[in-house]
């Protein structure tokens, strides 16, 4: 009587399994790596998208400035439609930060009183 092969053994089976959990192990590393680079850099986007939006309502309502420091909430961008509240979703949690202008410049940082 002939034996008929069918299917892999277990012998196989096992050296499969073995390459494929070296392929992920190996790859594992630079997927999050890209992930993160991903996360790095959409951040940054959102944060000069938010910075842009300052600098024009800076601009539109450069006489209510009285000083030269100023802290513009975040939430106030969005008020005025100078960004949408989904921009600020999608990254880091800034919505209840602000962006002070001061001499010019301009940084994301924590409003201490709101505004001015």
């Amino acid at each position: 009587m002939e034996r008929m092969s069918k299917g892999f053994t277990l012998i196989e089976l096992m050296a499969v399994i073995v390459i494929i959990s070296l392929i992920a192990i190996l790859t594992f590393p630079n997927i999050v790596n890209q992930i993160n680079k991903s996360k790095k850099a959409n951040n940054d986007n959102i944060k000069t998208l938010v910075i842009e939006a300052a600098k024009k309502y800076v601009s539109d309502n450069v006489n209510d400035f009285d000083s030269d420091e100023y802290c513009i909430p975040i939430s106030e961008l969005e008020s005025n439609n100078y960004i949408e509240e989904s921009i600020i979703a999608t990254g880091d949690d800034i919505s209840n930060m602000g962006i002070i202008y001061k001499n010019n410049n301009y940084s994301i940082a924590k409003c201490e009183s709101g505004g001015s």
